[in-house]
């Protein structure tokens, strides 16, 4: 159990206390050799990877450095091994495919599947010592004590590993953080297979065979998954040995295990490529119109004219006359102006009636005059205010003679119209017409009865 430490790591995973001193810590991981592993330095004995504990990844040969600024005599190592990072070298051409945690009492330069049993056995029964819990999984796997702790693979020693493979192969290593912090079912659990652990030779593994375990030969495992070639739908695929709904593709490349129809989900929408319509759009799996455009993103999913609603009216834009006016949808006359806003939607020639007198603004002369529209003699005064709607030189008739203020030579008087001689008197009644001097007929009277002479 010799560790190359500058200060000794020799008691319970996570109850000791931290010195003054530094270490680097330089230790090796195995099942095969793992590279890509997450390894740490546990301090507080949970497992997981807090902020403060000294970390690293493996190499390819499984070893690692760990730079302790403050050690403790109370920390294990954790090696965590990572789905489709880390890699066991006994299979170099692909990735683990399942995570699970590997420890070790404080003080081991390996740890292993082997030294993860011993250090359970220490948590499980804390008034052991390492050296005991050592000897109890030796007792175990049929091994010397001292090899628990050693480098079977640098040993040669092939039935060791293929015994330490067999514990991981078939689960009876932590998965995570809390099977390893309760370790007593894993424990129960090799209770129960040891003795096939215990007869495994060079040339055999433990793996489970559906919901039992058998003993393979290493030799009818072509490719080495840990899965005998008879129960292997891919012999020579160590990172496949099942086909669930028979496509032909393993399970472990197949996005939809249990579907026939699908293997793939390019965007990863939870829908298969062959019925995703947008197999490269995570957003979009359908298009029930086929306009190109995904349901998610179409306004109409089931138009295929429409896509767009840009003004939220529900009317396409492909229909809308004015497609960013939430209040227009029709512009009937094709003039620019939608129908709601139309005063003459029918009309071309006009959008406006500002006097709601029925013209539009266009053709009315006076539009914002809703009782006139038309100045036919364009004498600024509409024709129905014109008394004289034809005659631009006439607008009132206030005599009513028929006859326009303008042209009257009396507009108040409906009697008169002219006053040819000036003299301020109508030709109607000026006896004089013609002679300014006078307008009145004199008196004649009859003078034969009186006499005159006398007068004289």
């Amino acid at each position: 159990m010799g560790g190359i430490l500058s200060a000794a790591l020799l008691a319970g995973c996570g109850d000791g206390s931290v010195e003054d001193s530094t270490a680097q810590m330089r230790i090796t991981a195995l099942d095969g050799y793992l590279q890509g592993a997450m390894v740490w330095l546990d301090l507080d004995g949970d497992f997981e990877l807090d902020q403060g504990e000294p970390s690293a990844t493996t190499d390819e040969n499984g070893l690692f450095l760990l730079d302790v600024a403050e050690p403790s005599d109370a920390a294990c190592v954790v090696v965590k091994v990572i789905p489709g990072e880390t890699i066991d070298m006994d299979q170099p051409s692909t990735p683990v495919r399942q995570s699970y945690l590997l420890t070790a009492p404080p003080g081991g330069v390996v740890v292993s599947p082997l030294t993860t049993l011993v250090e359970l056995e220490r948590q499980q029964q804390p008034g052991i010592t390492t050296e005991q819990a050592i000897l109890l999984v030796a007792n175990r796997i049929g091994a010397l004590p001292e090899e628990i702790t050693q480098d079977y693979l640098e040993r040669e020693q092939t039935q060791l590993a293929n015994q330490a493979r067999s514990l991981v192969a078939v689960g009876l290593v932590p998965s995570d953080a809390e099977q390893a912090l309760d370790g007593a079912e894993l424990l129960a659990m090799v209770t129960q297979v040891e003795d096939l652990i215990l007869q495994l030779t060079e040339d055999e593994t433990l793996i489970w065979s559906g919901d039992e375990l058998v003993v393979v030969v290493n030799d009818d495992d072509d490719d080495d998954d840990g899965v005998a070639d008879d129960l292997d739908a891919f012999p020579n695929d160590s990172a496949e040995s099942a086909d669930s709904d028979g496509d032909g593709v393993g399970d472990n490349a197949d996005a939809f295990p249990l579907d026939p129809a699908e293997t793939l989900d390019s965007d990863s929408d939870g829908v298969g490529d062959n019925a995703d319509a947008f197999p490269l759009d995570p957003a979009e799996t359908l298009d029930s119109d086929s306009d190109g455009v995904g349901d998610n993103a179409d306004a109409f999913p089931l138009d295929p004219a429409e896509t767009l609603d840009s003004d939220g009216d529900g009317v396409g834009d492909n229909a809308d006359a004015l497609p960013l006016d939430p209040a227009e949808t029709l512009d009937s006359d094709s003039d620019g102006v939608g129908d709601n806003a139309d005063a003459f939607p029918l009309d071309p020639a006009e959008t406006l009636d500002s006097d709601s007198d029925g013209v539009g603004d266009n053709a009315d002369t006076f539009p914002l005059d809703p009782a006139e529209t038309l100045d036919s003699d364009g004498d600024g005064v509409g024709d129905n205010a014109d008394a004289f709607p034809l005659d631009p030189q006439e607008t009132a008739d206030s005599d009513g003679d028929g006859i326009g203020n303008n042209s009257d030579a009396f507009p108040d008087d409906p009697n008169e119209t002219v006053d040819s001689d000036g003299d301020g008197v109508g030709d109607n009644a000026d006896a004089y017409p013609q002679d300014p001097e006078q307008s009145v007929i004199a008196a004649s009277y009859d003078t034969s009865r009186f006499d005159t002479a006398q007068w004289q």
